[in-house]
């Protein structure tokens, strides 16, 4: 890559999480597309102003939210295109929190959810509409068998399609961030399969309500949807 491309110096700031943002801004700005490829850790290392180990964590944190690929013998290629940077930006950023901000991401994600459902109860078609149908099917079907990991993908799956319907295409980036955050190790414990059954009731209130295009409804259910989620998360913490 020959082009010259300037690079802020990070010496005494917050270095991992602000070289990630240096980066994120380049791309954002275009001066690095899709299939590029980063300087080396070495050239990192002199040009942002900041040690080799730092530049390594910024790496680990830029291959998890997918904004890089990192190749023994090649280095770091651009793997992101300039529009889903939304939400990358947002789940780097929980990459840097403590287990204990979990419900802090559960904030953002009722603000999020109830927000979405009420656009959703505007903007469905019967496109989405059977989408979500589908998806509380087979969440009943895989609640007989007890499969937690189908449970928790589909789970997810109605929420963002939930989100899609929105047509807020922000708000869709910070949905997939969050999931992504939401579907970390550290959350592993959450999901257990009688909380799925009243997550399934709540489903269903939620997509009545978007069905019938009522979207005070739709929020009012999306709203006690989160408000019992956190409920049992902590009733688990509890008993830990």
């Amino acid at each position: 890559m020959n082009k010259e491309i300037y690079f802020n110096n990070l010496k005494k700031k917050r270095v991992s999480e602000d070289g990630v943002d240096e980066i994120l801004k380049l791309i954002r700005e275009k001066k690095f597309k899709k299939g590029d490829r980063l300087p080396s850790e070495r050239k990192l290392s002199e040009l942002l102003g900041i040690g080799r180990n730092s530049i390594r964590e910024m790496f680990r944190i830029l291959e998890t939210i997918k904004v890089i690929q990192v190749k023994s013998g090649i280095g770091a290629t651009i793997t992101s295109d300039t529009n889903l940077l939304y939400g990358k930006y947002v789940w780097s950023k929980y990459l840097l929190f403590k287990q204990s901000d979990i419900f802090d991401a559960l904030e953002v994600r009722e603000l999020l959810d109830c927000r979405a459902a009420r656009l959703a109860a505007k903007n469905i078609n019967e496109e989405g509409l059977e989408k979500l149908i589908e998806i509380i099917k087979k969440m009943k079907i895989y609640l007989e068998k007890s499969d937690i990991s189908n449970l928790t993908e589909l789970d997810m799956k109605f929420h963002l399609e939930i989100v899609k319907i929105s047509r807020n295409k922000v708000m869709i980036g910070i949905k997939k961030a969050l999931q992504e955050f939401i579907k970390h190790e550290r959350f592993a414990n959450f999901y257990i399969v009688d909380n799925f059954k009243s997550s399934i009731i709540y489903h269903e209130k939620i997509v009545n309500a978007i069905k019938e295009k009522d979207s005070v409804m739709a929020e009012k259910y999306a709203l006690e949807h989160m408000i019992n989620t956190k409920k049992q998360m902590i009733e688990i913490i509890n008993k830990k």
